[in-house]
């Protein structure tokens, strides 16, 4: 994945403060979301999960109140430091789709205005 452009990716990646979940890992509190799409996202912190892994997860952003429950699959995972999880989504309702999608919306709207 380290070759691939922006043009190249399927969905638009957007830097954000973003807060995420994983209620199964509910002792591991160290978590970044580094970019996110309507495609899925990456992490770091304190990570584990192996490509193939599902995980839940409720990602929730505070600018525009939205928290967003779904699955998500690791496609990739680095060793680098901070360790990091390249996640699909694999199981987001078209609410929520929408939802993110509006969240990201108001989000660059913010971000540009600013």
């Amino acid at each position: 994945m380290g070759g691939m452009k922006c043009k190249d990716r399927e969905h638009l990646r957007k830097q954000d403060e973003v807060y995420v979940d994983f209620p199964e890992k509910a002792n591991v509190m160290d978590w970044e979301v580094e970019n996110i799409s309507i495609g899925g996202f990456r992490v770091s912190g304190s990570v584990d999960g192996s490509p193939g892994t599902e995980l839940e997860c409720v990602l929730t952003f505070p600018a525009a109140g939205v928290d967003i429950e779904a699955r998500a699959k690791v496609v990739w995972s680095g060793d680098s430091s901070p360790p990091r999880l390249g996640l699909k989504f694999s199981n987001l309702e078209s609410g929520d789709r929408l939802k993110l999608a509006h969240a990201l919306y108001l989000r660059r709207k913010l971000k540009d205005a600013a």
